[in-house]
């Protein structure tokens, strides 16, 4: 999961959510896509068609969608106390103003396992070198046992 801070507000992409000190307001996902587009190009204009083709994935939408959108993305802001985020650069397209600080990078969590002497109750457990050692002797005799099986039948 990542988060962005505009300014005095907070953005969630994964959630679609914008927040500040109340509560989060949720965006639209087309809303999301185009804020996140002039997040990705922050402090350059980015042109209409560039926003159309990124924010819609080269699906099919007019000008008016991208409107509607920069125009909810200006009343949250404006509620959260941001009312000059987005600049219009007009006949060409928009500017994010803020300079979007990342405050939650996206992570990958893997489970960690513990091997020593006494399980807690935990299915994570620490390997040891010790340990590591045994479980690979063990594998290798359970695969002997595996093949002389399998050669006497």
């Amino acid at each position: 999961m990542r988060a962005y801070q505009l300014g005095r507000v907070g953005f969630d992409p994964d959630a679609c959510e914008l927040f500040s000190e109340g509560s989060p307001e949720h965006l639209q996902p087309q809303v999301r896509n185009v804020l996140l587009c002039l997040i990705n190009h922050a402090g350059e204009v980015v042109s209409k068609d560039r926003l159309i083709r990124e924010a819609w994935h080269d699906r099919a939408a007019t000008e008016e969608c991208l409107t509607r959108c920069i125009s909810l993305l200006r009343k949250h802001f404006k509620r959260h106390g941001e009312p000059h985020l987005i600049e219009t650069i007009p006949r060409v397209g928009y500017r994010l103003t803020a300079n979007p600080v990342l405050t939650r990078q996206e992570t990958v969590e893997l489970p960690v396992v513990v091997l020593n002497d006494t399980v807690q109750g935990s299915l994570f457990m620490r390997f040891d070198g010790t340990v590591l050692k045994a479980v690979t002797a063990l594998s290798v005799i359970g695969l002997a046992l595996i093949f002389v099986t399998i050669t006497i039948s």
